[in-house]
């Protein structure tokens, strides 16, 4: 009787056993422990996105009366006038408006064609609607005006080559940001650029071996590159103020999903995809990509949207 109990008992650990290794401990997943031991009513910096719109539309309103009056004239004022316009569509992005952002931009583009940030603004808000076709048109107006010598360009046209899976263009675009050198916090996103393209399936760089890791995001380039582990990476975001901290760790929770997701871990790449959606940082490439990669896995319970109608903003 005794040693059945105790076979009985052996059987029941064992199970205990094997059904805790189906979720980490917190002690082995640092990341998704800090990032599921917190929760978030309002998305990041609310409160001042919206008092940036607000402050935009009054400013606005100013504009609009001495323009009535002829005393807005010169290129001083019409600068003044493009980057408020500027100012109130990132907030509105900021914010999840990506319809009123996208609006403003369009706005922003009517006046001044000639501008590669035009079609860079635009660009973004058609992907973070959906509509892929017409980002990249946009991407590739912007790389032409800038004559792919302006890295935040090169890099913001890659990283929308990632997410859309053209791993060939990304990795040469991220390239050519990571040899123009700076500016620093831009080239080391190029390089993590790399590093995604690696994870993913797609060529290697040597790029991504000698870009000087920094500042942030130069921890999670280090940790990339396997510099550093997930515990140290962890400790460096926790020592940051607390909105930084909220912003770093949706931004590593991205890469570490994609990393489980190369090793055919699904259900710990949603675990980290679903935990950077609820720290509701907007606007971001991680935070997109993550709804992406939530969406192609069927992890999302929501239905799926309606397709927007095909809209095409005016280029050249």
């Amino acid at each position: 009787m005794r040693s059945a109990v105790l076979a009985l008992l052996a059987l029941l650990l064992a199970a205990c056993s094997a059904t805790g290794t189906r979720s980490p401990a917190p002690g082995t997943a640092p990341l998704l422990a800090m990032a599921e031991s917190r929760h978030y009513l309002e998305p990041l910096r609310r409160q001042r996105h919206e008092a940036a719109v607000l402050a935009a539309q009054a400013m606005l309103g100013a504009y609009a009366e001495r323009g009535d009056a002829d005393s807005c004239e010169g290129a001083s004022c019409a600068d003044d006038h493009i980057e408020t316009l500027r100012e109130l569509a990132v907030a509105y992005s900021q914010l999840g408006l990506h319809r009123m952002s996208f609006a403003v931009y369009q706005a922003v583009l009517a006046q001044r064609p000639d501008e590669a940030t035009s079609y860079e603004d635009v660009a973004a808000e058609q992907m973070f609607l959906g509509r892929d076709e017409d980002a990249a048109r946009n991407y590739e107006r912007a790389l032409e005006l800038s004559r792919e010598s302006h890295a935040p360009t090169l890099g913001l046209a890659a990283t929308f080559s990632l997410l859309t899976d053209d791993l060939a263009r990304a990795r040469a675009r991220f390239e050519s940001c990571v040899r123009l050198g700076k500016p620093a916090r831009t080239v080391q996103y190029c390089a993590i650029g790399l590093a995604v393209v690696k994870t993913r399936g797609g060529n290697d760089s040597l790029l991504l071996a000698v870009t000087p890791a920094s500042s942030w995001p130069g921890p999670l380039l280090a940790h990339l590159r396997g510099e550093i582990d997930e515990a140290a990476l962890a400790k460096r975001i926790a020592s940051g103020e607390p909105d930084m901290q909220r912003e770093h760790l949706s931004e590593a929770l991205y890469h570490l999903g994609e990393s489980h997701l190369a090793r055919g871990d699904r259900a710990q790449a949603l675990r980290c995809f679903r935990a950077n959606q609820a720290l509701r940082v907007e606007a971001f490439f991680e935070t997109e990509a993550s709804a992406r990669r939530i969406r192609q896995l069927g992890g999302a319970d929501d239905p799926e949207p309606a397709p927007v109608p095909a809209q095409h903003a005016p280029i050249g």
